[in-house]
């Protein structure tokens, strides 16, 4: 009579899963908004992460999740089964690479280089240590092929942290907290290139016009800007959106940057007078 095979004990109950869940989806909501708020200026400290704004970057970051799973799945679906094992083994670890690090320049555009460039060095270096570096550290044996093999054959019997990670805790704890780590910094990139290419705001009716760069809770992020310039100064109002209502019209203002302010002889930005006129707001 066969036993059946026990399941592997869980380290957290259901309750702390969620619980971490949770925080995780705060944590990222936050790299996002994060990311916005750098591109305009906006202080971390006005950020406010409510449930609309969970909820808006919870659809965005699971269209992209599916997006990748689809494009994995079928990597492996396509995959030639003939390849030599050691380069079937190098080949899927840089298409899969490939995958992450095409998601910056897709997210900036190909038209922003200095934003993504950094992308292109780490995928430069993944190439040689996955296709070149093996040819220097396997010397003793014959034939590329062979390389590759000896090389991953070495490095499958030095334990690094993945390794001791996946024994003790599974594969799929791992997996997710790679890909958690990946989504931190594929976050803030996200918020920042949505800055960037936002070109609808909300204009207040006031002389010099600001502009509502963002929206948490019920207050209004409202800054200085230059329309003819395309320009917006770190210079903010907050309006509490209450029972009174301003003059806001939606209008395509954008693409808007954050104009730099000239530095003094001590270093500091100069500051810019702020109008003290603002509109009334509607009864």
């Amino acid at each position: 009579m066969n036993t059946p095979q026990e399941r592997p004990r869980r380290i957290l109950g259901e309750a702390a899963l969620l619980a971490l869940a949770t925080a995780a989806a705060y944590l990222l909501a936050f790299r996002y908004e994060s990311g916005y708020a750098s591109y305009f200026g906006i202080p971390t400290d006005l950020i406010a992460v409510d449930l609309r704004s969970l909820l808006l970057f919870g659809v965005g970051f699971v269209t992209l999740a599916v997006a990748l799973l689809i494009a994995v799945n079928f990597l492996v679906m396509t995959f030639p089964s003939k390849v030599h094992p050691a380069l079937k083994r190098t080949l899927f670890t840089i298409t899969f690479f490939s995958i992450f690090c095409f998601i910056p320049v897709a997210l900036y555009g190909i038209d922003h280089p200095e934003k993504w460039w950094w992308v292109l060095i780490i995928y430069i270096l993944l190439l040689f240590f996955q296709l070149i570096y093996p040819v220097f550290a396997a010397k003793r044996e014959h034939g590329y092929l062979n390389k590759l093999a000896a090389f991953h054959a070495s490095a499958d019997r030095r334990p690094d942290l993945d390794t001791a990670a996946e024994a003790r805790f599974g594969m799929s704890p791992v997996l997710l907290v790679s890909l958690f780590l990946i989504g931190i910094a594929i976050a803030r990139i996200g918020g920042e290139a949505t800055a960037m290419k936002r070109t609808s705001f909300l204009v207040l009716g006031s002389k010099p016009p600001r502009v509502v760069l963002r929206t948490y809770g019920d207050t209004l992020v409202c800054a200085l800007a230059d329309l003819e310039r395309h320009e917006v100064i770190a210079d903010f109002l907050l309006i509490k959106v209450g029972n009174n209502s301003y003059p806001l019209t939606l209008q395509d203002v954008g693409p808007l940057v954050l104009k730099r302010q000239p530095r003094n002889a001590q270093g500091a930005n100069t500051a810019t007078p702020t109008p003290p006129a603002i509109p009334e707001p509607i009864p």
